[in-house]
């Protein structure tokens, strides 16, 4: 059986011309169409087209496969010109009425930490404003004509970002005045974030970028809270970093802040995937210095085995991530807990959901319940399967809380 990762990883692992060509000579139709496949799923088409391309005449690469690699090159480069564009537009408005704004993921790794925006797509754009800042903000992307994703935006308790996408082209950009929501466990130093915080050109305008330890830090943190759906392109990026940056980064105050921070597990278990299937570099001995105190090797293993699945669930069952928790839950008490989590939610942020005022008896009597009814009518089918005993939703469940667990246990220390 094919394993089309590992061919990947053969096809981007960094080592001299002739011994890649030696190595992937030999491959056929199967293993390349493969090879793309797994390049699609795990996001890293532009990356493996730019690796390939020198060796290419070399290589017996199918023409259907090293079109479609063309392609997504070139819709990278074209799509991240115009989101550039725009960017700098919505950059511009904010530098004039005084709100700065730090560029994050993938805004700051396409064009200052690659170096070339045609290898690092984007989804949408991610800046980070200062709380105090966020009023204005949000007024300014209205008076640019952006959709809000939320009609009230109010702060809630576990809310870190506002979305809303840009007319008339689309591009959604998320505004977040925190890295990640309070309900994990780390805590970030916004504030540090800011006073280490680097002036950048985006276009004509400035901007501002992440220090070279924060941005490796969070790209580990953005990792470890979307274990359910890591791929290469997050080793990809921690690798982009570490090369861009190998000697002006302070080890010891990465170290340090990890630890800070909470998320020191995160750290050594992505650093160290991304030194053994990327060779980033990364020495032995501080990646050593990384390692928490009595750390079981089972969770890198963990992690491991999600990024090769890339999946959450398997044999086509789904699952949902409350359903599969609520079912995991052993004994009443804590069952009850994740349900009263779920569905008692303050009254301003049922406010924030339905978009109505949170005056209190029009939320028991009417917002509640839709809440409930909600909530049934997407985990309801999931739950009544698992207490019909279906095995392969039992299993899916497990699986689901196996990861979504590891991912709580990596930012928690």
């Amino acid at each position: 059986m094919i394993d089309a990762m590992e061919l990947l990883l053969a096809c981007l692992k960094q080592e001299p011309a002739e011994e890649k060509v030696d190595r992937l000579k030999c491959f056929g139709r199967e293993e390349w169409a493969a090879v793309r496949g797994a390049a699609l799923r795990h996001g890293v088409e532009p990356l493996l087209f730019y690796t390939l391309k020198p060796l290419c005449p070399v290589l017996n690469i199918p023409e259907p496969v090293w079109s479609s690699l063309q392609r997504a090159y070139y819709s990278t480069a074209a799509r991240n010109m115009r989101l550039y564009r725009e960017l700098a537009g919505v950059v511009a408005t904010f530098n004039r009425q005084g709100i700065a704004a730090i560029l994050l993921k993938g805004a700051h790794l396409a064009e200052h930490v690659y170096e070339n925006i045609a290898l690092r797509g984007m989804g949408d754009a991610d800046l980070l404003v200062k709380k105090e800042d966020l009023l204005r903000a949000d007024r300014e992307l209205l008076r640019l004509g952006a959709e809000p994703g939320e009609r009230v935006r109010v702060y809630s308790r576990h809310s870190h970002h506002f979305g809303y996408r840009l007319r008339p082209s689309g591009l959604m950009v998320e505004i977040h005045w925190a890295l990640i929501t309070s309900l994990y466990p780390c805590r970030v130093d916004e504030g540090g974030l800011w006073r280490r915080a680097r002036p950048v050109k985006l276009g004509p305008e400035q901007a501002w970028v992440l220090s070279p330890e924060d941005l490796l830090l969070h790209l580990c943190l953005h990792a470890a809270k979307h274990i359910n759906e890591i791929t290469l392109r997050d080793l990809f990026d921690l690798g982009a970093v570490l090369r861009r940056y190998e000697a002006a980064l302070d080890w010891r105050e990465l170290a340090a802040r990890a630890r800070q921070w909470g998320i020191l597990r995160a750290v050594y278990v992505l650093l160290s995937l991304t030194r053994d299937l990327l060779g980033s570099p990364v020495a032995a001995d501080t990646l050593e210095a990384l390692r928490p105190a009595g750390f079981d090797n089972r969770y890198l293993d963990l992690v491991r085995r999600q990024l090769m699945a890339a999946s959450l669930d398997r044999g086509g069952v789904k699952t949902t991530l409350p359903a599969a928790r609520l079912w995991m839950y052993k004994g009443p008490g804590g069952k009850l807990k994740h349900i009263r989590d779920r569905l008692l939610l303050s009254r301003e942020e049922i406010a924030l959901m339905y978009t109505r005022p949170a005056d209190r008896w029009r939320v028991y009597l009417f917002y509640y319940p839709l809440r409930l009814a909600g909530l049934l009518q997407r985990h309801g089918a999931v739950l009544w399967r698992l207490l019909r005993g279906d095995a392969q939703s039992r299993a899916a469940a497990a699986r689901t809380h196996e990861i979504t667990s590891l991912g709580d246990w990596l930012l928690s220390g």
